[in-house]
């Protein structure tokens, strides 16, 4: 038997898979496929669905035009403020392409959305303070005590899922920073 036989034979043996080498396959196969949701894709839709929160926002002011439009044209304006900023920042992140710029480039352009953001969300929640005061006032003048007690319940829960989200938004810059500084260190 020659060597070329013995490889043949050596080839067609198939051993029973590992659960870990399943994994390593399926992996394989997911990035083949460019189904592996990378870090910049994950910030991306993060940055779109509050764009989508900020348009849905004005949609849910509709039914107090009549009530009080002070109010609605100032929401309004918030949330399309905020809205812009989020877009903004969305294509930010879009424009970071690992595979065609330096990864020195692509830490600086990181480090620029990170900074986007703190200024943004300062500028949101300085802007969103005295709004949430006057829509408690108009609503709980407009509508009775059981509004006000709607609108401090609303505020918890919507202070909640802010920091949860800012939470999250900061994870993920944070681990591309992570990377990118680990791919920086390598070369």
């Amino acid at each position: 038997m020659d060597i070329d036989q013995l490889k043949h034979k050596w080839n067609d043996i198939e051993l029973p898979d590992s659960a870990a080498e399943r994994r390593v396959r399926e992996l394989e196969r997911r990035v083949s496929a460019n189904k592996v949701p990378t870090l910049r894709d994950k910030l991306y839709r993060l940055f779109i669905r509050m764009v989508a929160v900020s348009f849905f926002g004005i949609l849910t002011l509709v039914p107090f035009t009549s009530d009080s439009p002070g109010l609605v044209i100032a929401a309004s304006a918030f949330f399309v403020v905020m809205g812009l900023a989020n877009f903004y920042q969305a294509l930010a992140v879009k424009r970071i392409d690992i595979g065609h710029i330096s990864v020195r480039e692509a830490l600086e352009k990181v480090y620029k959305v990170e900074k986007r953001k703190m200024l943004s969300r300062t500028f949101g929640i300085t802007c969103a303070i005295p709004l949430l005061c006057f829509m408690v006032m108009t609503f709980s003048d407009i509508y009775g005590n059981w509004a006000l007690y709607g609108c401090m319940v609303g505020i918890m829960i919507g202070g909640c899922l802010g920091l949860l989200i800012n939470h999250h938004a900061t994870t993920l810059l944070q681990e591309m920073k992570s990377q990118l500084k680990k791919a920086e260190d390598g070369d």
